[in-house]
């Protein structure tokens, strides 16, 4: 079959026509994808146990040397450490992926397996030689593996030179296993940490491990480190004062982003962002409680040029106090709970930045906001949209593509924008049917360019030319 000459360039910009069709012939799902959504990143994702994709071919170095993104997690969260798993479980899962990601950028590979698989993971090692992107995704489960070290050591020494960025996805207990306070990656730019409450450990015994543990490890790449994520996914009330304030300077820091408790760990945080200030260029802080955190008292963040803000409990005081002494070019503005009263005084504290990018839940728009952007920001290059709930809109949420219309017909349809055109317009558009919206998006803009679309979760992401 051939195959269109735009998902050459969307999907397959690494390898030639006949690469890819030799590719094809490994997994048809790529081929179904591909002429289904024509984007840029490949999915497979197993429908059902008995569609198993061949873990193994991997272990072809022509395919394995073209992996660009992998994430590879076990296909349901059982067995638990009480349970012995069942025959061919293994097995299994090493014949199958539950997510199977082809793409030209970035390098990735994940893994979550629990039990016996190091050997296995050997081989498949040993031909990812254009790995430079890892993701470790940790469950207790894992945690408690007996060959869970033996199989990260398997990847520390076959792609431990190149990583120069690492996720690290799990839970506290789990750290243990992934890394040891004196591991050190010479090319290390980017560490994320996200970590959720341990069935199996106490606050005592995570900060315990966060000191012993993630803070040596973090200190060992000072020399390197341009970006750091602390993410606290589900320890709503864990002060992480105790790490932050361990962490000291780290001379080429530019990006830290922080999704904690700042009710606690405000002054510790800080402090932190204090030591940074002449260096930090972005910044994010979308913390999980929902409780007003002290304003930002430190030196001035004067280099400072993204900012990421999750509405919910943050005071005009508290952002005004961040946005003094600097130049913000790319604002994230996020929530399902603000006024729009409150947006607009909100993007008022902002007038007098140069912003290009603006990145703006559409519950929270309207079109005297839409007015006061237009006016406000006359050089915006980027307006991201994304449409999360529409119970704010008053729209009909049982037909997605009557939703999206309303949504451009009424609020963005009442007014010519004509004398503000920002060449880009990327829209995020989620839970909602894919090809109805996609059939609404090219009515309304009949010169739509798809440039991503992911086939297992209804999320456009498009670039509009006004």
């Amino acid at each position: 079959m051939d195959l269109p000459e735009d998902i050459w360039y969307l999907i397959a910009t690494h390898l030639t026509p006949e690469e890819l069709r030799a590719l094809i012939k490994v997994n048809r799902t790529f081929l179904h994808a591909a002429l289904n959504a024509r984007y840029r990143h490949v999915r497979f994702r197993s429908k059902s146990k008995k569609e198993l994709y061949d873990f193994t071919r991997l272990q072809d170095p022509f395919i394995a040397s073209r992996v660009r993104v992998l994430s590879l997690v076990p296909t349901c969260f059982l067995p638990y450490p009480s349970h012995t798993p069942g025959p061919g479980i293994i097995t299994k899962f090493i014949q199958a992926a539950k997510y199977f990601i082809w793409s030209d950028n970035p390098r990735v590979i994940g893994f979550g397996t629990p039990y016996g698989v190091a050997q296995k993971f050997d081989h498949i090692f040993g031909n990812l030689k254009f790995l430079d992107e890892v993701g470790l995704f940790c469950r207790d489960t894992w945690a408690v593996s007996p060959t869970a070290r033996t199989i990260v050591d398997s990847a520390w020494s076959s792609l431990g030179s190149n990583i120069h960025t690492l996720t690290l996805n799990m839970s506290s207990l789990a750290l243990e296993q992934a890394v040891s306070s004196s591991l050190v990656f010479p090319k290390l730019e980017a560490l994320t940490f996200n970590t959720y409450r341990s069935y199996l450990s106490t606050d005592a015994d995570i900060l315990q491990l966060l000191s012993t543990i993630l803070l040596p490890f973090v200190t060992n790449h000072r020399p390197t480190l341009r970006l750091f994520v602390l993410f606290d996914q589900g320890i709503n009330d864990f002060d992480f004062s105790p790490l932050l304030h361990g962490l000291g300077f780290f001379p080429f820091l530019n990006h830290i982003d922080a999704s904690i408790a700042l009710d606690k760990a405000a002054p510790s945080l800080w402090h932190f962002l204090g030591l940074h200030s002449n260096g930090l260029e972005n910044l994010g802080l979308s913390h999980c409680r929902l409780v007003e955190p002290p304003s930002y008292d430190g030196p001035a963040l004067a280099a400072l040029k993204t900012l990421s803000l999750r509405l919910s409990v943050y005071t005009i005081n508290f952002i005004t106090s961040l946005q003094r002494g600097n130049s913000i070019k790319s604002l994230k503005l996020h929530s399902f709970t603000y006024q729009h009263s409150e947006v607009s005084r909100i993007l008022d504290v902002f007038a007098g930045h140069q912003l290009r990018s603006l990145y703006i839940g559409l519950d929270l728009l309207s079109p005297p906001t839409m007015n006061l952007i237009s006016e406000s920001f006359p050089n915006l290059h980027t307006l991201f949209l994304r449409i999360g709930s529409f119970t704010a809109l008053g729209a009909n949420k049982g037909d997605s593509s009557q939703v999206l219309e309303y949504l451009f017909c009424e609020l963005m349809g009442k007014k010519d924008y004509s004398h503000w055109q920002p060449p880009v317009f990327d829209l995020e558009v989620h839970k909602l049917s894919s090809t109805r919206c996609g059939d609404v998006l090219k009515k309304l803009f009949p010169q739509i360019r798809v440039e991503y679309f992911s086939v297992d979760c209804p999320i456009l992401d498009l670039k509009l030319p006004w």
